[in-house]
C-alpha cells in the first residue's frame, strides 16, 4: 500500500455498473453496519483493475459521519475489511499513518466473494440516490442494510414470458420480525421505509388480511418493490398489485395443506381407535 501525492484519475469510479453484495456480506453487515458500508465503499471506489484509491476524507463522507470517536471506529473496521480483501494478505494495513487527504492505494482480491450467490445488486443510480440522504434520522448503515435486504430478497423474473401476477418482483416481511432479524428497532424499520420512499427507491403496500379455514385472522405482510420497474410492460403499482394476489395464493395453498394434514391425522387416529 502506498501514498500518492498526485490526484486520482476520474476513471476509478465505474459509471454504469451493478454492485454485487453477496448474502455473506449482508449477514456480516447485520453484526456490524460499518462492515457493509466499507464493503460497498471498496466495490464502488476500485478501478477496473481491482485497485482501490481513496482518502480518509472520502471514507468519512461515504459513511456520513463527523464525530471523532465514530471516525476512529470506522478506521479500525476499514483496516479489518481491507485486510480481508487485499490481494496481499501478509501486508499490514495501517491507516493511522495517512493524513485526511492522502491518497491510499490497495490492490484487491474480490474474485472469490463478489459473485457468490445469492447476492443483491445495487446500481450506480440507486447508489447516487442513497448518497443523497443527508438527514440524521437514521444511520446510513441501517438504511443501506434495509435496502440491501430488499434487493437480496426481492423476487426476480428471469424470463420475460413470466407474468407479474405469476412472480411479482417484491420483497415482503412483518415489520417486528424484520426488526429482530436486522437488530433494529421497529421505529428504525419505519424510518428506513419512509426515507427510501422519499428517495423514490421503493414503493410499498400491505398485503390483504387472510383468514384460515379454522377462523384465525392473519394480517398481511408489508410489501416493497423497486420504485421503477425493470420491464417496460410493468410498473411499481402493478408489481404491488401482483404481490397481493401472489401472497393470497401462497397463504391459501399453505392453509389448504394445513387443513388436509389435520384431516389426515384425524382419520388416522380414528382408524387406530
Amino acid at each position: 500500500m502506498a501514498k500518492k501525492e498526485t490526484e486520482k484519475k476520474n476513471e476509478i469510479i465505474r459509471k454504469e455498473y451493478n454492485h454485487h453484495i453477496p448474502e455473506e456480506i449482508f449477514f456480516k453487515g447485520i453484526e456490524n453496519n460499518n462492515y457493509l458500508i466499507n464493503y460497498f465503499f471498496i466495490t464502488t471506489h476500485r478501478n477496473l483493475s481491482d485497485i482501490l484509491f481513496f482518502t480518509k476524507k472520502e471514507l468519512f463522507e461515504f459513511h456520513k459521519i463527523s464525530n471523532a470517536k465514530t471516525k476512529e471506529q470506522v478506521i479500525i473496521d476499514m483496516e479489518s475489511c481491507l485486510q480481508e480483501f487485499a490481494l496481499n494478505k501478509d501486508e499490514e494495513i495501517d491507516l493511522g499513518k495517512y493524513g485526511l487527504n492522502d491518497v491510499i492505494t490497495v490492490k484487491l482480491d474480490l474474485i472469490n466473494i463478489e459473485f457468490k450467490e445469492p447476492y443483491a445488486m445495487i446500481n450506480n443510480y440507486e447508489l447516487g440516490k442513497l448518497m443523497d440522504y443527508s438527514d440524521k434520522k437514521i444511520g446510513f448503515g441501517k438504511l443501506l442494510l434495509f435496502y440491501t435486504r430488499h434487493k437480496l430478497r426481492r423476487y426476480k423474473r428471469s424470463d420475460d414470458g413470466i407474468s407479474v401476477e405469476a412472480l411479482p418482483e417484491i420483497s415482503y416481511f412483518y415489520k417486528n420480525r424484520l426488526a429482530e432479524k436486522l437488530n433494529m428497532a421497529r421505529g428504525t424499520i419505519d424510518s428506513c421505509i419512509e426515507v427510501l420512499e422519499n428517495l423514490k427507491l421503493i414503493k410499498t403496500d400491505v398485503a390483504n388480511l387472510h383468514k384460515t379455514y379454522d377462523g384465525i385472522i392473519h394480517r398481511g405482510e408489508f410489501m416493497c418493490t423497486d420504485y421503477y420497474a425493470r420491464r417496460e410492460d410493468s410498473s411499481a403499482d402493478l408489481e404491488l398489485m401482483g404481490g397481493k394476489k401472489y401472497l393470497d395464493r401462497k397463504f391459501f395453498e399453505k392453509d389448504r395443506e394445513r387443513r388436509i394434514n389435520k384431516e389426515k391425522k384425524f382419520l388416522k387416529k380414528n382408524k387406530e381407535i
